[in-house]
């Protein structure tokens, strides 16, 4: 779920955008910070508790536990995934990782992830 959906070209460091950040405060605690998992990429030597929220990267707003549980119905997953990844698509993702995405978005076969609705899509999660 940290990385669902973020594609990364092979042979590529990751990056804090090729991760989903969890920054509520329940996370926090106790997930020991793993909630900020974007900043362990950025800076893998960080302890745990020194670890900080990036900006303008992919975020699990409503906790750990209701994405799990949101994840557990691929239906509700995939509507509520989609417009944040075509934002991700559209603002942050390389070209080569662009390319990459759009060759998953076809072979999938989901309508919500081609790239004709990339743009309608993102422009609804701003």
């Amino acid at each position: 779920m940290e990385h669902y959906g973020l594609l990364r070209e092979k042979g590529t460091k990751v990056e804090p955008k090729h991760s989903w950040d969890c920054n509520t405060r329940a996370a926090s605690y106790v997930l020991y910070n793993l909630s900020r998992h974007s900043d362990h990429h950025a800076s893998a030597t960080t302890p745990f508790w020194e670890l900080k929220a990036h900006p303008n990267v992919m975020e699990l707003k409503y906790g750990y536990i209701a994405h799990m549980m949101l994840a557990m119905i691929p239906p509700l997953w995939h509507q509520y995934t989609a417009p944040k990844l075509a934002f991700w698509d559209l603002h942050l993702a390389s070209e080569a990782e662009l390319e990459l995405a759009k060759q998953s978005n076809k072979s999938s076969g989901k309508h919500f992830m081609n790239q004709n609705a990339s743009a309608q899509l993102a422009e609804e999660n701003k």
